[in-house]
């Protein structure tokens, strides 16, 4: 028996595992095309994952750069670095698996055997260390090295059918574990506890790893009160500490899941304890509002990340807090709103088929501030919220 998602029904289908690998491996053949590319050295795990669905058990001492996954566009072969078959989909031969070796040059000598006459063509590298460089470029001098990262990238930026299912069940678990702090958020539970919360929820769902470390953190309502990172006149504070709530703190919780290594990204501020809600942070939440409306509005196909950054601009100056980031297998492009000016956010151009959570950060000096976090499919004409968590009392 085969089981979809977290649960398997006989009502309806969920995840097709065999067409989310075939999927992605048409979409990694068709950049390579688009790029000239004749193979793919792939040494970064997400882009292995991608295109081989290979899920990589032992990285010790791999951190650095080094093969992990070759892909030949025209004999569409998949070869495989790993020192067994644990991980490895059944579409991948076991005469195409190749034992690791510690000794670069012995790498190196792999990888051209593996290519064969495709050792003297067009190839894509996702990353590369100065000791590959040389080594590569002294025993295949026929071939020309190029970023392959680049065509991983426009192949990863839209998703299927099946990958957005299984962003939706990483979401929902993660929007367990918050369930789970906001009913522990009462006065005296430490910030740290709370991470501890969070992470036993996922955990009951099968989930050991989240996407993130978390921010359960204590918002501050001014600026001398932190001293650590600052964005700008927002300070925001995004590590946590032994620090026992108090009734009435504003708690920025955001945390995720990995779910087949897709993540999700959930955020929400809460009031601890059962105070009621002042006005000033009933508006303070409104203006949260109307930001993400606007940049909810801008997201849609054609439009550029510095659309959604104007967007937001107009009903609150902008944070340098980034306003949005892509999502897939782990945090991914674009990330929208980072210091490096509109130029960069206006090469982000939105297609049918992204996923993007939108981030905004509203804050007031002597009220503290709101982040919290949606995630979004880009459709046809617009855009839809895959994201189900409710704003509690600042909201009411």
């Amino acid at each position: 028996m085969t089981l979809h998602g977290l649960q398997g029904v006989d009502y309806e289908e969920r995840i097709d595992f065999a067409r989310l690998r075939a999927d992605r491996f048409r979409r990694c053949l068709d950049a390579m095309e688009r790029h000239g590319l004749d193979a793919l050295i792939l040494g970064k795990p997400w882009n292995a994952r991608y295109a081989a669905g290979f899920r990589n058990t032992y990285v010790a001492g791999k951190r650095g750069f080094s093969p992990t996954a070759i892909v030949i566009r025209e004999s569409r072969e998949i070869h495989l670095f790993t020192s067994n078959s644990n991980g490895v989909p059944p579409t991948v031969p076991l005469d195409h698996l190749h034992l690791p070796h510690w000794d670069p040059a012995n790498t190196t000598a792999s990888v051209k055997n593996v290519l064969g006459p495709v050792a003297r063509g067009r190839i894509g590298v996702d990353a590369m260390s100065p000791v590959y460089a040389e080594l590569f470029k002294r025993e295949m001098p026929h071939a020309a090295f190029v970023d392959g990262e680049v065509a991983m990238r426009e192949a990863r930026a839209v998703k299927t059918h099946e990958e957005i299912e299984c962003l939706k069940i990483s979401l929902a678990v993660a929007e367990a574990g918050m369930y789970a702090v906001v009913s522990s958020l009462n006065p005296g539970v430490t910030e740290r506890e709370l991470v501890g919360v969070f992470g036993e929820a996922i955990a009951r769902l099968g989930v050991t790893i989240p996407a993130v470390d978390g921010t359960f953190c204590v918002v501050p309502t001014s600026g001398d009160e932190i001293s650590t990172r600052q964005w700008g006149q927002a300070p925001f504070r995004e590590l946590v500490e032994d620090r026992p709530l108090a009734a009435g703190d504003l708690v920025a919780l955001t945390s995720g899941a990995l779910y087949l290594g897709y993540a999700s990204d959930v955020g929400r501020t809460w009031q601890c304890g059962d105070e009621g809600v002042s006005p000033q942070r009933r508006d303070l939440h409104r203006r949260w509002a109307e930001v993400y409306e606007a940049m909810e509005l801008a997201c849609r196909p054609g439009n550029t990340g510095a659309d959604v950054w104007r967007a937001a601009a107009t009903v609150n100056p902008p944070s340098p807090m980034p306003l949005a980031h892509g999502i897939g297998l782990g945090f991914e492009p674009p990330v929208i709103g980072l210091d490096q000016g509109r130029e960069l956010d206006q090469e982000w151009v939105m297609q049918p088929g992204m996923v993007l959570v939108l981030q905004p950060y509203v804050w007031r000096e002597g009220v503290g501030g709101v982040f919290s976090k949606e995630t979004i499919l880009i459709t046809e004409d617009g855009c839809r919220r895959l994201s189900n968590f409710p704003y509690g009392p600042l909201s009411g």
